[in-house]
């Protein structure tokens, strides 16, 4: 069973909403924690602030406090999964030191320190191995009002065949668009292109702006709620938060290559509408993927923010969970540049994971492998009686679900014991064919018949059982994954 630890800080949280407003985010995360059970996590929060907690956190916009804190707790717990719940007033970023000598910005807002076990540093160099499957939740920097972040925290997030991502909205600077349709082509496949800015932009038509996956290779600047396009001298405006509010899809990827594209600003501070990021996170997206800073790119070919944006939306929609997106991507990209030069250093330093990271946007027609084994002929019942009912109960990925099977038979993307029940998340590629006579092609219309009780174990890469099915509680770690025997009931 996956774990996930939740931090925040309840007095950072309590300076912003009041006492009622952080009981009632607090309580927000309870039915959250009870809504991952329901989905094979167990999730736990931790506030850095409590004294119970190991260096817990007195000041808390104390980067170097906070960063030990998570340390700390992340050795004591051990989790699969870490999301950082508020924004940078609630958990800071860590300040690296800016490696590009000769831009703006003195130093680089990250939380890539969090997700490597390093100790803190103002360096980028020391943050080169990350280990953790790190998000950020975030709510708006000085907001006032709890309830959009409670409804972001509350908010179910299903997931979606692979076919829900095919479409999608691609903007690029006209300048870039070489580069773009490169990224697009690496992404959803050979031939894609993005949309021009100029002319396109920013009024997008709604059957752009309704697709799950959004693509942005476009200009940004500091506290600016809008991406811009490029012709020229001339720089219009390509897209807008404000006209993006309220048209999200839910269940919308996005990654962003521009500067500052998911600087996390205090809109009222600067009196201007909220950030992008919150925009797209607040209305139904699932996952944002953006830097804090200026971000660099090639203008021919790619590079740096395009590869890592490129990563990000590839592991997604290859069906891995929001925060082992952002794990690869980051793995991926220091892998693939061993000698890295400042701006990739700062490119790796600078992008946010925005979201839920136990979150699957995607779910594949994963083909995994198939083990069955022999077990005891003992009557069902007795199966049951160690078992608690889960309905619509899930398994996530990296766990191997156990199906017994009495008798009946089990088909390609089914499960019947002894009818057939649709699960569609789930299809093999071979069987050990102990007990169990194999009738059609492998891909195609497959399907096993049992000749005996027997268990079939399922590797699976994700999957939500549309029925209900008997759960066992105890669990061990296979492979760096928990454990998880899942029994049918008839």
């Amino acid at each position: 069973m996956a774990t996930k630890l939740i931090v925040s800080n309840k007095s950072a949280l309590t300076k912003k909403y009041g006492a009622q407003g952080q009981i009632a985010i607090h309580k927000a995360v309870l039915t959250l924690i009870t809504a991952d059970a329901t989905h094979g996590i167990t999730t736990s929060i931790v506030y850095l602030d409590d004294p119970s907690t190991p260096s817990h956190v007195t000041v808390a916009s104390d980067q170097k406090q906070n960063k030990t804190a998570i340390d700390a707790v992340w050795a004591a717990k051990k989790p699969n999964l870490l999301m950082i719940l508020g924004s940078l007033d609630v958990v800071p970023h860590q300040e690296l030191t800016d490696p590009v000598v000769g831009d703006s910005d003195p130093l680089v807002p990250s939380d890539l320190p969090y997700a490597c076990n390093a100790a803190y540093s103002k360096d980028i160099h020391k943050f080169l191995s990350p280990t953790r499957a790190v998000s950020r939740l975030p709510d708006v920097t000085g907001a006032t009002d709890p309830k959009p972040f409670i409804a972001l925290i509350d908010r179910p997030n299903p997931s979606a065949l692979l076919s829900n991502y095919v479409k999608f909205l691609g903007a690029t600077a006209t300048v870039w668009q070489g580069s773009s349709d490169l990224s697009l082509s690496n992404i959803f496949g050979a031939g894609n292109t993005a949309h021009p800015c100029p002319p396109n932009g920013p009024n997008w038509p709604i059957a752009d702006i309704s697709t799950h996956a959004h693509f942005f290779n476009l200009h940004g600047s500091p506290g600016d709620p809008h991406f811009y396009g490029q012709l020229g001298g001339s720089y219009p405006i390509a897209h807008s938060a404000a006209y993006v509010q309220g048209k999200v899809k839910a269940g919308t990827i996005t990654a962003s290559e521009a500067c500052y594209g998911a600087q996390l600003y205090d809109p009222v501070k600067l009196g201007v509408h909220m950030p992008m990021s919150n925009t797209y996170l607040y209305g139904g997206a699932y996952a944002y993927f953006g830097s804090t800073t200026i971000a660099y790119g090639p203008s021919v070919g790619n590079g740096q923010a395009d590869l890592t944006c490129q990563y990000f939306l590839i592991h997604l929609r290859a069906g891995e969970s929001i925060g082992v997106a952002g794990l690869k991507t980051r793995t991926q990209f220091i892998a693939a540049n061993p000698a890295l030069g400042p701006t990739d250093l700062k490119t790796i330093a600078q992008f946010l994971v925005l979201g839920d990271p136990s979150v699957f946007p995607v779910v594949t027609r994963h083909q995994p492998n198939i083990h069955v084994t022999t077990i005891p002929t003992i009557p069902w019942t007795e199966w049951i009686q160690d078992l608690s009912i889960v309905e619509n109960a899930s398994v996530v990925a990296g766990d191997r679900a156990t199906f017994a099977i009495d008798r009946g038979q089990v088909a390609m993307g089914a499960v019947a014991v002894p009818r057939v029940e649709a699960m569609p998340d789930m299809q093999w590629t071979h069987v050990e064919t102990r007990n169990y006579g194999f009738e059609g092609k492998v891909g195609g219309d497959a399907k096993l018949v049992a000749s005996a009780p027997s268990n079939l174990v399922l590797d699976v890469w994700r999957g939500h059982a549309p029925f209900p099915m008997f759960l066992i509680r105890e669990h061990r770690t296979v492979n760096g994954h928990d454990d998880v025997r899942v029994y049918v009931s008839r």
